[in-house]
């Protein structure tokens, strides 16, 4: 037998026919996937590895073969196969112990990397979290007209505060509330004309002061608010959210402010307060809302008077009160809406800012290469573009169209897919197409993280030729690689992607013919070719349909916490949102609603922009993404809305 056959019989047959033969497609993809870098996995490296101890376990079994028919004399020199045999497994091995060295770096790398941003992500979690809780520390204060006629009202302020802080508290449970009270009423009335209670966080306190008020004075019929407001001004206000409800059935000294209003004091103020400029200083304090509790119009002309000469942006916000039974719930109405405007507030300024590193982050960052560690830090420390806002008309003859790629994002078709999106897979199996787009030298608005660019896109027509569409294109405030890259739109258009599924299957199934339906605009990322790139110069943005009748009705319904606006509450979107984290059991949930209502054939619509996705997988769906907390948050407070609307509504 010669030491071919021998060799035959050891091994078998069938492993003697070449290295292909032996070896997996699976084996052999894995090994090439490896090789790439960019795609290693844990079942890769372990089938290499898998492959690589069985070629050792092979060699060694040729090389006791080998020497055995060497040392008796048997070895021919047929056995030159079973040497090259022996050297190709040698190569293999020692080309397989290099790949998975290597890859097995870049997973302990890409393990540490992912702590790193988790933790990341954890501490801006945490941040957003002390966001809504200083937003919803208030310091309220009554300013209530407490002359003869306001008896009731001063009654209702004492008997219905405890329920007005129930409510409150069951949508904003981080509540942490301060209340005050004025009660005013006129020069004549000595001592009497303005009474006080400091903040104080004991509602009982509260209660107490304001069943001691009585009803009584005033001689004429205005009164001395300038006086009140004053007091207001000296008020220690500490809160981040600051709000000034005003009760009365008056107006203010001076015969500017009234239509024949009884006066003894027609030229303003005899105590030369400018009730004015009191206003003006009371509402230029940060997050201040002052609401004034019309009764009746005889204080029409004193609010319109005194609004239009603030300043732009500013203003006393009339609410319908006309009776004490409306109290609690305008109060609480007014409140929400400051809270609301707070947390916008505060989360916008915080949004582009820049914040150190966190040290634990610091410490795992030091186990990555350089350029990763760079990217990381890049994100952290970038600033804010400063861009001013123009919605001015454009001449768009004057702009320029570049050629652009759009990537279209795997569309979303069962709720099983909304686990198994991942960015990553989704720009590398991107699916793109050219055309050519025009941009507006400036941006029209800007949210918490991106500005927004008016625009065109050249859309291809039926029957041959194209038109150009109206889009709005989107880049991030804040500068930065890895801001504004295809992965970061890429994250974007997941998430559109997601909320346009979702709310195709409310529309479906779950929503009756006549509700409205709930439209979300698809976003897709884009490349820009042109070397002067797109908004701002960016080579990459996103792109989306723009807003019926270009957004000039936009509105915010809700935040990604969970923040509603009561004056434009639908419950309609409030069961959409809590339908979502039931339809993919608690995995996510859909927020940060806002768009449009249009009128579509009779039928109301909302057409929405800019969702934000809370998951428990903490690392998709971008930083908007406030992991299980979020979803829990989100949820919790948007059924206690619900359930104020609807017994409120019982």
């Amino acid at each position: 037998m010669s030491f071919e056959d021998d060799f035959r019989d050891i091994l078998g047959e069938e492993e003697t026919g070449g290295d292909v033969e032996m070896r997996s497609a699976a084996v052999v993809n894995a090994e090439e996937r490896l090789r790439g870098g960019d795609d290693v996995s844990e079942g890769d490296v372990h089938l290499v590895e898998e492959d690589m101890e069985k070629m050792k376990e092979e060699l060694k079994d040729l090389v006791s073969v080998l020497k055995t028919k060497m040392d008796t004399g048997t070895a021919t020199r047929d056995g030159k196969k079973t040497m090259d045999r022996l050297k190709l497994l040698k190569e293999r091995i020692k080309a397989a112990e290099g790949l998975t060295k290597t890859a097995r770096r870049t997973l302990e790398r890409r393990t540490v990397e992912t702590e790193a941003l988790r933790l990341k992500r954890e501490l801006e979690v945490a941040d957003v979290f002390a966001l809504v809780k200083e937003a919803e520390a208030i310091d309220l204060l009554f300013a209530v007209d407490s002359t003869g006629s306001m008896a009731s009202h001063i009654a209702a302020v004492k008997e219905k505060i405890h329920e007005i802080v129930k409510r409150i508290r069951a949508t904003n449970p981080s509540l942490s509330l301060r209340l005050g009270f004025i009660a005013y009423r006129d020069h004549s009335d000595g001592p009497k004309r303005v009474e006080t209670l400091p903040f104080t966080s004991d509602v009982d306190d509260f209660t107490r002061f304001v069943g001691s008020v009585a009803a009584t004075g005033g001689a004429d019929e205005a009164e001395d608010i300038a006086g009140a407001l004053q007091v207001a001004n000296n008020f220690l206000w500490q809160q981040a959210t600051k709000i000034l409800f005003h009760i009365g059935d008056a107006p203010c000294h001076g015969s500017r402010f009234h239509v024949g209003a009884g006066d003894s004091y027609p030229g303003g103020c005899p105590r030369g307060v400018d009730i004015i400029l009191e206003v003006k200083k009371l509402l230029m304090q940060e997050n201040m809302s002052y609401f004034f509790g019309r009764l009746n119009a005889s204080t029409d002309k004193m609010i319109s008077v005194i609004n239009a000469e603030l300043p732009h942006g500013v203003s006393i916000e009339t609410v319908d009160y006309g009776s004490a039974g409306k109290l609690v719930d305008v109060v609480t109405t007014a409140v929400r809406k400051s809270a609301f405007r707070t947390f916008s507030t505060i989360a916008s300024r915080t949004a582009t800012k820049s914040r150190r590193l966190d040290s634990h982050v610091e410490e795992l960052l030091a186990f990555l290469p350089k350029e990763e560690r760079d990217a990381l830090r890049e994100s952290e420390g970038a600033k804010e573009k400063k861009i001013p806002l123009s919605d001015a008309p454009v001449d768009w003859k004057t702009v320029p169209l570049v050629v652009a790629t759009v990537t279209h994002i795997q569309k979303i078709t069962r709720s099983e897919q909304l686990k198994e999106m991942i960015v990553d897979s989704m720009v590398r199996g991107k699916k793109t197409h050219k055309c050519r787009i025009q941009v507006a030298p400036r941006p029209f608005a800007n949210g918490a993280i991106r500005y927004c660019y008016r625009g065109h896109c050249e859309i291809a027509k039926g029957g041959g030729g194209v038109e150009r569409k109206p889009y709005v294109f989107k880049i991030f405030m804040r500068t930065g690689k890895c801001l504004n890259s295809l992965k970061s739109h890429a994250e974007q258009a997941e998430i559109s992607a997601v909320a346009v599924f979702l709310a195709d299957v409310f529309n479906r199934q779950v929503a009756s013919p006549t509700d409205p339906k709930i439209e979300i605009i698809t976003s897709y990322p884009v490349e820009i070719e042109d070397p002067m790139g797109g908004p701002a110069g960016e080579k990459v943005c996103c792109m989306e349909k723009e807003l019926p009748d270009g957004g000039k009705s936009f509105k915010k319904f809700c935040s990604n916490t969970g923040f509603w606006d009561p004056e434009i509450f639908d419950p309609l979107l409030a069961k959409f949102v809590l339908w979502t984290v039931a339809q993919t059991k608690g995995f996510l949930i859909v927020g940060d609603l806002q768009g449009v209502v249009v009128n579509e054939g009779g039928k109301k619509k909302y057409v929405l922009t800019d969702p934000a996705v809370h998951s428990t997988d903490l690392m998709r769906f971008s930083n908007t993404n406030l992991g299980k907390k979020g979803v829990d948050m989100m949820k919790g407070k948007t059924e206690a809305f619900l359930r104020d609307w609807e017994s409120t509504r019982a």
